[in-house]
């Protein structure tokens, strides 16, 4: 997965297992432990790529407050940002008062593919609620090229285009499937956003986050279209992908 990335184009990558969701407890320090055995041998082989330390944190089992007892390794281990990853089944009030707390532990939540969520599929304005709150979200590139299929992906294109998404990432599970290639979600990205913005997300905003640096959160803009909408956004995005490929991308 490693040379997969590296030949991407990606020369860092946020390593993310999961974390408190009642099968995977992996601990911040195994995760540290476990990132710099794996960098040596990846710089033993030759290979372009950094690997630093995150994990995916499963909301449902983890109040905010575990962040400060250092429950969760946040991005980079920089104690500014979290990725999150909500239960299905939350409830959107508990989930909320879940996200404040970790920010009023100075952390940031990005929360993890909310495209395939059901608690944000059926109510696309609690997201949007919850960035003008002050969080983050993050989808997964094979959404936006239609690996879950065209409704996820009509979603996926829909939500970056009102701004409600500020980052991509591969959600890499396995060589085979899921796999860890960014580029390929580069063209959909483009048939709805200035290049510009397309850079933001998937280069400048990646850098300050790993950096633990502050970013601003654009302002979502207003739901202003319906059903044909979305199947035209679908359109786009299945057209972009049969384009495939994309300019390699200095840092992803």
């Amino acid at each position: 997965m490693c040379v997969m990335a590296a030949a991407d184009g990606t020369t860092v990558v946020a390593a993310t297992p999961h974390q408190m969701d009642g099968l995977h407890n992996v601990c911040s320090d195994d995760i540290s432990r476990g990132i710099d055995e794996l960098q040596r041998h990846v710089d033993q082989r030759g290979i372009a790529l950094q690997i630093v330390p995150g994990g995916e944190v499963h909301l449902a089992c983890c109040p905010g407050w575990e962040l400060a007892l250092g429950g969760a390794m946040t991005l980079g281990n920089t104690g500014r940002y979290v990725l999150v990853e909500p239960s299905g089944a939350a409830l959107p009030p508990i989930l909320r008062d879940a996200l404040a707390r970790i920010r009023g532990d100075g952390v940031t939540p990005i929360i993890g593919h909310p495209e395939r969520n059901p608690v944000f599929r059926n109510c696309p304005e609690f997201l949007c609620s919850l960035v003008a709150d002050g969080n983050l979200a993050q989808v997964t590139a094979g959404s936006l090229t239609g690996l879950f299929g065209g409704k996820t992906q009509g979603v996926a294109l829909d939500w970056v285009e009102r701004r409600l998404i500020h980052l991509v990432a591969t959600d890499a599970h396995s060589p085979v499937w899921r796999m860890p290639i960014l580029s390929e979600a580069k063209p959909a990205l483009l048939s709805v956003l200035p290049a510009d913005d397309v850079d933001e997300i998937l280069d400048e905003r990646p850098k300050r986050i790993l950096a633990g640096e502050h970013i601003d959160i654009p302002r979502p803009l207003e739901r202003k279209r319906g059903w044909l909408r979305r199947l035209t956004l679908r359109v786009q995005g299945l057209r972009c992908a049969r384009r495939g490929g994309a300019s390699v991308l200095a840092r992803k």
